[in-house]
């Protein structure tokens, strides 16, 4: 039996990682990035153990080790003042990693035997009864057994296999502003401060002497200037107490604010014929619930432990993979929609109407937390070591 190829669409976190499992159980791979690089930003994103865990069956400890730092305790401070009353949240064995130097260094950690074409867009998919036929923009084509879309919240493969209907952009009018501040945190704590349907958290950057900042807010698009925006988080920040000061005024003098609207991916389903999406290509949770490695991971190996049980059977891999993602994903994306808009909608209607839906969503997971393998869905668990290596 000739060995299968598989195309991957993407060289961020679930790129590489489908790109590595892939190769792991015997799989021919080709790897196409659109940019010269991956598309990376300079802030940092979480590393829960669960992600942890997957990367260090990926033989990528060391990455780990080299690109993050232990997560820090965070207060959430609920008086402000000289002397601020707070809730303090340990960090637990969460760690917090350099989202540039992670993704840089995964993309090399992929096997040499994977052919990483860097500078290539996928053009169309053209599916054939015994293969799907990629054409890329220069012209050229070549047939694969499966594409996986690992191609981020603008998926380039999500808009050629599904319609506009199956793949719904979830906002909420809700936009988060990230900025990176050259001031270092009053002590080694993170700090969640909530004012004026505004969300602020500051907490420590790998570099000591600068601080990350990740604001949320409602705002209404298309925005012109941001600057009122940063002014106001800067302002929530100022008004907590002296001890942020500094921080506030880092915010207004930064030069590197970005603003992106709260945006999950909620699609109907994440496979069709040989095309697979995993990430957030097929399930964006959004940055602010810190779950976006976890779930790039997680479906990574999910998806090479369904190929490698279904053998050919594509359409039952795909099927075993979204079953055990999918309960994770949609408890996740619920949480974290509905803390944001019961914490930035106004007092009222709206919040009353937030918290009956959340309770809708608590009832339906039910039957899923009074059965073992429920419980294990629902916390985005994975027998990682259960995937058996075909190639050395």
């Amino acid at each position: 039996m000739s060995t299968r190829r598989a195309l991957v669409v993407g060289g961020g976190i679930a790129g590489s990682a489908a790109a590595w499992w892939l190769h792991h159980i015997g799989w021919d791979v080709v790897l196409i990035e659109a940019g010269a690089a991956p598309h990376i930003g300079g802030f940092v994103l979480d590393l829960d153990t669960t992600a942890q865990g997957i990367l260090r069956e990926m033989g990528a400890a060391d990455i780990v080790e080299r690109t993050s730092f232990s997560g820090p305790a965070t207060v959430l401070r609920l008086t402000r003042g000289p002397r601020p009353y707070g809730v303090t949240l340990s960090g637990g064995r969460n760690r917090l990693s350099e989202r540039v130097k992670l993704i840089e260094e995964l993309l090399q950690h992929v096997p040499k035997e994977v052919d990483v074409r860097l500078g290539v867009r996928l053009e169309t998919l053209e599916h054939r009864a015994e293969d799907v036929r990629a054409h890329f923009e220069d012209g050229s084509s070549e047939a694969f057994d499966i594409v996986v879309g690992a191609d981020g919240l603008h998926s380039t493969v999500r808009d050629l296999v599904f319609t506009p209907r199956e793949a719904v952009l979830y906002r909420n009018g809700l936009s988060l502003l990230w900025t990176t501040v050259d001031r270092h945190m009053p002590d080694a704590n993170a700090a969640v401060v909530s004012r004026e349907r505004t969300v602020v958290q500051a907490y420590p950057h790998p570099d000591a002497a600068k601080t990350q900042i990740v604001a949320a807010l409602p705002t209404s698009h298309p925005i012109t200037d941001i600057r009122p925006l940063v002014e106001r988080v800067a302002a929530v920040l100022r008004d907590e107490g002296r001890d942020l000061t500094p921080i506030a005024e880092g915010v207004e003098e930064a030069d590197d604010a970005l603003l992106t609207r709260f945006t999950q991916v909620r699609t109907r389903r994440w496979s069709s014929r040989r095309v697979v999406l995993i990430g957030d290509a097929a399930h964006c949770i959004d940055p602010l619930s810190g779950l976006g490695a976890h779930g790039a991971l997680l479906g990574a190996v999910t998806l090479a432990k369904a190929l490698q049980r279904h053998g050919d059977d594509t359409t039952a891999a795909f099927a075993s993979y979204e079953r055990h993602v999918r309960p994770f994903v949609q408890a996740r994306q619920n949480t974290t929609a509905r803390a944001a808009e019961f914490l930035m909608r106004p007092e009222g209607s709206s919040r009353w109407a937030t918290l009956f839906g959340g309770s809708g969503e608590l009832v339906r997971t039910l039957p899923q937390v009074l059965s073992p393998s429920g419980r294990r869905a629902l916390a985005g668990t994975v027998d990682a070591s259960g995937v058996h290596r075909v190639r050395s």
